[in-house]
């Protein structure tokens, strides 16, 4: 005989947040009265010390084996409450938790409708946990090893904290070389560290970490799997050295194909054999295939190295070699890109002497700190104007759309900090330089960042405010003192117009995300409304996908180098925890095929974004084989759209039978008596 259900419901007050709006001790009161509810409570704060301790008394001594929870959302604290039932021996899938702050009181204006709303929801879980069944989770082993995704500061981060924990790690860069962007810069605010020593540093504890393995241009290509389980293919293009000639610079310099260099955020042009001058690893030459991928290029440089006696040393064509491994968890440390103003920005690509501030900084890399004046172009820079939020907190109907036709109506964060502190070496290597700052809100966060605006101030550097309907204009000038004059109604003059002359402007352009969709399909990872990777909640998993996948640095979001590191180091923890297991406690929330009911359609196939169903050679009898559906326990998530799909109902998931869903509606629409 089965045990007699027993119903424990324990309705949270959340403070006021629940209790401000919806009268707690009447729907208490209402559901005490429901079939099989054995106990019906409400209480101040139901995740508090006490209100765990008041549910597992009452599964000890008064029998409860099924219990409610109606509080806040269950991302916050559906495990506390599992947790109280697996410490009570009850089976911790016997619980369901209501969320009543959210969906009801934060929503809601009536306190009326709302306490008969929780009472609805709350019969509906109640209709449900009584035909819920004690379920198990499923246990996966884990691969003790992890991949991490790009060689920036974030990446090297994360590898060199795994691997000083004896993780085994694979640290994969597409390009020739890791560092990352932080290697181009030359000093970082607040403090003025120097940005290539930190990467120095980083990248020698890397390379000789014997627990991590470093692939440059290398990339992933495909990939299935979970969280403790990834089986990973890996893409690795040579880099064309055979050999390297020992006269290597007069080589180069014949070789006629020439971009816009990358590393230098295109300032100088550099040649398509190359190597950075900025700190990077391996300290080698590469072929930059990518900008060979034109045919007539390709030719152009077969020929060249013909004609060079170079075919013993530098290859002709790309080789690319694959290889799959296997990993337990993998760190997106994809990193960003700078904002490319749309030509015309503010004068962007129409004067030579429009620049953006990753450009700035590299020219100021290469001055002669001796002289005494600014010269840029061959002429003495006497004046330079910085405009800040170029690609970042953009208005629809006031900003042009980027080439995807999406705006970045986000804060980019570090651009405010980078802008000042420019300002400042600008001033302190040319104390009669004149600098202005065309901002909107100036937003100097972090340890000591705002003592840099005052700095800024007291180095005389004239700050003037705009907003969006009033943006700075660039006027530029022919044959004037001047290269420029900006133009702006300053709010902080009442709107007063003020006309500023320049021969320099810089753009403190954001960031923006990565190209990197190919990455995104194969893992199923989401993005945020910005375009950068989605963290699975804020405060409670900040790192961490809800795919599984964890996020380091600027892969999820704007952010300065300290705070890129901070994450990166998370990250690592969080990975850390997951491969120091044997093996993992998966959902058994998961799909389920009836196989009497499939004749393998495919429909659930199309739309599993997870890759966790296929239809495959399944044995119905002894001796008999046929096609069926079938379901990977490790991949599936349970989010169900196999279910609506399949035509013959073939499929369910565990824990949410059409029975239970029937019984849900049937109680939920009942009237409310008190």
């Amino acid at each position: 005989m089965s045990e007699k259900v027993k119903i424990g419901v324990y309705v949270c007050h959340c403070g006021f947040n629940i209790a401000e709006m919806v009268d707690v001790k009447k729907v208490a009161e209402v559901l005490g009265k429901e079939e099989d509810v054995e106990v019906a409570k409400d209480f101040i704060f139901m995740c508090s010390d006490a209100g765990q301790k008041m549910i597992e008394n009452d599964i000890k001594e008064k029998g409860i084996n099924r219990v409610i929870v109606a509080s806040c959302s269950p991302l916050l604290h559906e495990k506390t409450f599992q947790g109280v039932l697996e410490r009570a021996g009850l089976n911790k899938f016997l619980f369901e938790h209501i969320n009543i702050r959210e969906q009801v009181s934060w929503v809601s204006k009536n306190k009326e409708s709302a306490t008969e709303k929780a009472i609805r929801l709350i019969r509906g879980g109640i209709a449900k946990i009584r035909k819920q069944q004690a379920l198990e989770p499923i246990l996966k082993k884990v691969t003790k090893s992890v991949a991490v995704i790009g060689g920036g500061v974030a990446g090297l981060i994360s590898a060199k904290n795994l691997g000083e924990m004896g993780v085994d790690v694979t640290l994969i860069e597409k390009s020739p070389f890791i560092g990352g962007m932080v290697a181009r810069w030359d000093k970082l605010f607040p403090n003025d560290e120097n940005a290539q020593d930190i990467v120095r540093k980083l990248i020698e504890e890397v390379k000789d970490n014997k627990h991590i393995r470093i692939l440059t241009n290398s990339q992933i290509v495909g990939g299935k799997g979970s969280l403790g389980g990834y089986s990973v293919t890996i893409e690795t293009i040579s880099r064309g050295i055979k050999r390297l000639p020992e006269n290597i610079e007069n080589i180069l310099s014949s070789c006629p194909i020439e971009i816009d260099s990358p590393e230098s955020f295109g300032l100088e042009k550099r040649k398509i054999v190359y190597k950075p001058e900025y700190i990077c690893y391996p300290e080698e030459y590469a072929i930059d295939w990518d900008n060979l991928s034109d045919a007539k290029e390709l030719e152009k440089y077969k020929k060249w190295v013909k004609e060079s006696n170079l075919e013993e040393k530098f290859e002709l064509e790309k080789t690319v070699t694959k290889e799959e491994i296997n990993v337990g968890a993998i760190i997106f440390a994809t990193g960003f890109e700078p904002y490319e103003p749309y030509e015309g920005e503010y004068g962007w690509k129409k004067h030579p002497n429009v620049v953006t501030l990753p450009q700035l900084i590299e020219i100021l890399k290469r001055v002669d700190k001796n002289q005494t004046h600014f010269v840029y172009n061959g002429k003495e820079i006497k004046s330079v104007a910085f405009i800040h939020c170029v690609g970042s907190r953009q208005i629809e109907g006031e900003d042009i759309p980027g080439p995807d036709g999406k705006l970045n109506t986000y804060c980019s964060r570090y651009c405010c900090n980078a802008t000042i502190h420019t300002a400042n070496e600008l001033k302190k290597l040319y104390p009669n330089l004149h600098v202005y700052e065309f901002y909107r809100d100036i937003r100097t966060y972090g340890l000591d960042d705002e003592d840099m605006y005052t700095k800024a101030s007291k180095n005389d550097v004239i700050f003037l405010r705009f907003n969006n309907e009033y943006k700075p204009e660039v006027q530029i000038l022919e044959n004037e003192k001047y290269n420029f004059v900006i133009s702006v109604k300053d709010q902080l003059s009442y709107y007063e117009e003020v006309d500023i002359p320049a021969d320099m402007v810089v753009l403190s352009v954001g960031m923006v995300p990565p190209q990197i969709d190919d990455l995104v399909s194969i893992f199923t990872v989401s993005r945020g409304n910005d375009g950068f990777l989605l963290e699975a909640h804020p405060k409670l998993k900040p790192v961490e996908t809800s795919s599984g996948i964890f996020l380091a640095g600027t892969a999820q979001g704007p952010m300065n180098a300290s705070e890129a590191a901070a994450g990166a180091t998370a990250a690592a923890v969080k990975v850390a925890a997951v491969v120091s297991k044997d093996e993992l406690a998966l959902s058994p929330f998961i799909a389920r095929v009836d196989i009497t009911k499939c004749d393998a359609t495919g429909k659930c196939v199309e739309v599993c974004e997870y890759n966790a169903i296929e239809v495959t050679e399944v044995e119905v009898e002894k001796g008999k084989v046929e096609r069926k559906a079938q379901v990977n326990p490790t991949l599936c998530v349970g989010g169900g759209t196999c279910v609506s799909a399949c035509p013959n109902q073939a499929i369910r998931i565990v824990g949410w039978t059409n029975e239970q869903i029937e019984d849900m509606i049937t109680a939920m629409i009942k009237e409310v008596k008190e």
